[in-house]
C-alpha cells in the first residue's frame, strides 16, 4: 500500500513540475511576443525619423526658401511685399 502512495506522489510531483513548466513557457511566449513588438515599434519609429531626415536634408540641397512679409504704411494698410531670405544653418 505505501509504495502506491509512493508512486502517486512522484506522479503528482511530476504533474507539479509539467504545471510550473507549462507557466513558464506561457509567460516566455507573452514576454518574447512584448519584445518583439517592442522592437517593431523602435524600427518603425526609425523609419520615420529617417524619412524626416531625408526630407531636411532635400530641402537644404534645394535653393533658399523665400518668405513674404507685408508692410502697411502709415494708414495701417498693406503697401507692398517683401521678399525675406531664410538663413538655413
Amino acid at each position: 500500500m505505501s509504495s502506491a502512495f509512493n508512486r502517486l506522489d512522484r506522479v503528482l510531483e511530476h504533474f507539479d513540475r509539467m504545471e510550473r513548466l507549462l507557466g513558464h513557457l506561457e509567460q516566455n511566449q507573452v514576454k518574447q511576443h512584448v519584445r518583439n513588438s517592442i522592437k517593431e515599434g523602435l524600427l518603425a519609429y526609425r523609419s520615420v525619423i529617417d524619412s524626416i531626415v531625408d526630407t531636411l536634408e532635400e530641402e537644404k540641397e534645394t535653393p533658399e526658401a523665400e518668405k513674404t512679409e507685408p508692410r502697411t504704411g502709415s494708414n495701417g494698410k498693406s503697401k507692398s511685399r517683401k521678399s525675406i531670405k531664410i538663413d538655413e544653418e
